[in-house]
C-alpha cells in the first residue's frame, strides 16, 4: 500500500485528534495555572500515554476492518483494504503488532507513573474493542455505547496520570464535563454512521438502531440529541471560566456546525453522508474554547 493508504488505513485523522485533545486535557485544563510542575516529567508521561493510546486505536481499527470485510464491501467498496490492498493475514499480523507496541508503552507509562491503574484500563479497552469488532457493533445500542464511553474515557487519561505530580482536583468538574462531550458527540456520530451504512449492516444481520427505528424516529431522536450539545458546551466553557470573547467564538461555531448538522437530516431527503461529516466537524468544534484559552 502506498503512504496515503496506510494513512486512511489507520485512520491518522482520528489519531491527531486524539493526540490534541489528550495534550489540550493536560496543559489546558489539568496543568492550566500550576507553573510548579515539573514540565519534562510531565512531558514524558503525555508521550508515552498518547503513544499508547494510539497503538490501541489502531488495533481497534485495523480489528474491526478485518472483521467489517464484507460489510464494507457494501458500504464503502473504494474504502475497503482488508482483502484488497492488505491480506486478512497481513491485517492481523499488523493487530498483534499494534497491540504488542501498546504493551510496551504501557509497561513504560507505568515504570514512570507508578499508576497500576494503567495495566487494568489499556488490557480492557483493547478487548472491548476486539469484541465490538467482533459482535457488539451488531448489536442494539451496545456498540455504539461501547464507542461514545472509550471516547470519554480520551480526556480522563491525562487526569488520572498526572494525579501523583499535582493535586488534579481543581480540574475534575471540567474534564468530567468535557468526557461528557466526548461520549454525547461521539453517540450522536455513530447513530449517524449506522444510518450511512444500513445497506451492509441490514444485509449482515446487525440489530442498529438505525434498522430499527424508521427515518422520521430516529432524526428526531438526534436533533434532540445535537440540540444538547451547545448547552453542554456552554457548561463546560462556564466551568473553565473562559473569557467572554473567546466563549461566544466557540460557542457560535458550536452552534454553527450543530445547525448544519441539523439540515443536513431533516431535509425532505436527509445527506446522511454530510451528517457524518458534519458530525465530526461539531466534535472538532468543542475544543475551540481550549485552543481559544491559550
Amino acid at each position: 500500500m502506498l503512504l496515503r493508504d496506510w494513512w486512511t488505513f489507520i485512520r491518522g485523522v482520528n489519531l491527531l485528534i486524539i493526540a490534541l485533545v489528550m495534550y489540550l486535557v493536560q496543559y489546558q485544563l489539568v496543568l492550566y495555572g500550576i507553573p510548579t510542575v515539573p514540565k519534562d516529567e510531565a512531558d514524558l508521561i503525555l508521550f508515552w500515554l498518547i503513544l499508547s493510546t494510539i497503538f490501541i486505536s489502531i488495533g481497534g481499527n485495523v480489528i474491526n476492518d478485518y472483521f467489517d470485510q464484507s460489510i464494507d464491501q457494501i458500504n464503502k467498496p473504494e474504502k475497503t483494504f482488508v482483502g484488497k490492498k492488505i491480506t486478512a493475514k497481513n491485517s492481523l499480523l499488523f493487530y498483534i503488532g499494534c497491540n504488542i507496541s501498546a504493551l510496551i508503552s504501557l509497561l513504560v507509562l507505568v515504570q514512570n507513573t507508578g499508576l497500576d491503574l494503567w495495566l487494568l484500563i489499556f488490557p480492557i479497552t483493547g478487548i472491548s474493542l476486539y469484541f465490538y469488532a467482533a459482535k457488539l457493533k451488531k448489536s442494539l445500542l451496545i456498540g455504539n455505547l461501547l464507542i461514545a464511553i472509550l471516547s470519554g474515557l480520551v480526556p480522563l487519561l491525562p487526569y488520572l496520570s498526572l494525579e501523583h505530580l499535582v493535586p488534579v482536583s481543581q480540574s475534575t468538574s471540567s474534564v468530567i464535563v468535557l468526557a461528557l462531550i466526548a461520549f454525547w458527540t461521539t453517540l450522536i456520530r455513530e447513530i449517524i454512521k449506522d444510518k450511512l451504512d444500513i445497506e451492509g449492516d441490514t444485509l449482515a444481520g446487525a440489530n442498529t438502531l438505525a434498522i430499527q427505528l424508521d427515518s422520521k424516529k430516529l432524526i428526531r431522536l438526534l436533533c434532540v440529541f445535537i440540540a444538547a450539545v451547545p448547552l453542554l458546551s456552554f457548561w463546560f466553557y462556564s466551568l473553565i471560566e473562559l473569557k467572554p470573547i473567546p466563549m461566544v467564538l466557540a460557542e457560535t461555531a458550536i452552534g454553527v456546525c450543530s445547525v448544519v448538522l441539523l439540515r443536513s437530516i431533516v431535509i425532505e431527503k436527509p445527506n446522511w453522508k454530510a451528517a457524518s461529516q458534519w458530525s465530526k466537524i461539531l466534535m472538532l468544534s468543542g475544543l475551540l474554547g481550549l485552543l481559544l484559552r491559550f
